[in-house]
């Protein structure tokens, strides 16, 4: 599916404008509000709550996304919107954390003028918010004619106030898990963002570079994964992922010492000296050609 997205930024809110390809048909998007929310994953766990999150926004109250930084709240708040746009639609964003720069007045003025626009409007990290703000973001929302397409998100560090938020806002409260917790996911994940950063089509992941992804715990959340994509990509290894391309901060892989070091490159001389002959480097090394082939083998793990 082929995204065109417009981006009219003014400050730190901004409208963005969502264009879909449509088909050879004439006239209809090639994404339509019945087709999965374009999100990667398809884990059950994951199918169940981008399932409930349509079905929150098919509603008659608004949403809220509870989550960590970087979990992917406004993404699937946006999710609906992208099923069902047509060329021209427009998404609204709004920053509950730009009212500092603002000025609640303006930024008051700009929520405003974007619910009642109609569009799908998105507010972020409304945990910035002070309590006389947020009475101002309740009377907001309920003055709206269409409030199930209006999206919140908090953080969800603030499990008592995103309760207590959800209960005066009159919202659906969902929340959408850590990237850490979605270990099933995780390899389509990767894909999806490998592809963005410059993969080649069919990159994969060996099983080691899998484990490590699965072992980190991913503070950073989906940024992070991201990151990773973009270091390994960077290495411009084979299309296999290895441990190796992937940041050494990851789990799994092991710690060479100054006599580990040393003993890989003796084997190495050795089988120059020997031109690739084993047995032959063996002699040279003084040791037996199993424990050679013993010895190239770990090597080859810890660097793989």
């Amino acid at each position: 599916m082929e995204l065109r997205v417009e981006q009219h930024l003014g400050q730190e809110n901004r409208l963005i404008r969502i264009g879909l390809p449509v088909d050879a048909g004439g006239g209809t998007p090639a994404s339509s509000p019945g087709q999965p929310i374009p999100l990667a994953g398809s884990s059950p766990s994951w199918r169940t709550l981008v399932d409930t999150v349509r079905r929150a926004q098919a509603g008659i109250r608004p949403l809220l996304l509870v989550g960590e930084a970087g979990v992917g709240k406004a993404s699937l708040a946006a999710g609906e919107a992208l099923n069902e746009s047509r060329v021209g639609t427009a998404l609204g964003v709004i920053d509950a954390q730009a009212l500092v720069t603002l000025g609640p007045a303006r930024w008051f003025e700009q929520a405003g003028a974007l619910v009642r626009s109609g569009k799908r409007v998105i507010v972020t990290r409304i945990d910035a918010l002070e309590s006389r703000q947020l009475g101002g973001l309740r009377s907001l929302v309920r003055a709206a004619d269409f409030p199930h397409r209006i999206a919140l998100t908090i953080a969800a560090g603030q499990s008592e106030a995103a309760a207590f938020i959800g209960f005066m806002l009159d919202a659906h409260a969902v929340k959408v898990p850590a990237l850490r917790t979605r270990g099933a996911d995780l390899a389509e994940l990767w894909a999806s963002f490998a592809l963005r950063v410059g993969a080649a089509p069919g990159a994969t992941l060996s099983t080691s570079a899998l484990t490590a992804l699965r072992h980190h715990t991913w503070p950073g959340n989906l940024p992070e994964l991201r990151a990773a994509a973009i270091h390994a990509v960077s290495q411009k290894h084979q299309a296999c992922v290895q441990r190796a391309d992937l940041p050494s901060y990851l789990p799994g892989r092991p710690q060479q010492g100054l006599m580990e070091r040393a003993e890989q490159d003796a084997i190495r001389r050795a089988l120059l000296v020997a031109e690739g002959n084993r047995s032959r480097a063996a002699e040279l090394l003084g040791i037996s050609r199993a424990t050679l082939y013993r010895k190239i083998r770990a090597s080859a793990q810890i660097e793989g």
